[in-house]
């Protein structure tokens, strides 16, 4: 049974409005119009509305690392994320479809264990080509 912290973060209603426009504000609206003109940008809103033009990531609350420092480690690497939350063992958040193999290379390569099912499969075969806590140069 969730503790009463997650009960009220599962309602929380500001969150939520928050992952609703961020998976609009993080849609690759340009990519959409040169791929496929008009079209493709209406086809990239109903992607945002169902929000399948995101990945949800989930990751162990028991890691030894903390929602906010994932989040500024992402960041360095040019990795944004949206609609946080937590809930038993686990944090969770979305990032762009189109970032979720790097993100999820990212965190795996960095030892932070990922939870849900791969985005790429291939990503923890190529994580263990580096020692852990192995992270690639920052991006400038």
């Amino acid at each position: 049974m969730p503790n009463l912290l997650e009960l009220f973060a599962t309602f929380d209603l500001l969150d939520r409005l928050d992952e609703i426009f961020s998976t609009f504000r993080y849609a690759d609206w340009r990519g959409a119009y040169d791929r496929a003109g008009i079209v493709g940008v209406v086809n990239e809103f109903f992607a945002s509305l169902a929000a399948i033009n995101s990945w949800t990531i989930f990751v162990s609350r028991r890691a030894g690392w903390s929602g906010e420092e994932i989040e500024a480690f992402l960041r360095r690497y040019g990795v944004r994320i949206w609609g946080r939350g937590f809930s038993g063992a686990h944090f969770s958040f979305r990032v762009k479809r189109r970032q979720a193999r790097w993100a999820e290379y990212l965190l795996t390569r960095r030892g932070i264990p990922v939870t849900s099912a791969p985005f790429d499969p291939r990503n923890l075969r190529y994580a263990e080509r580096y020692a852990p806590g192995d992270e690639p140069p920052a991006r400038r």
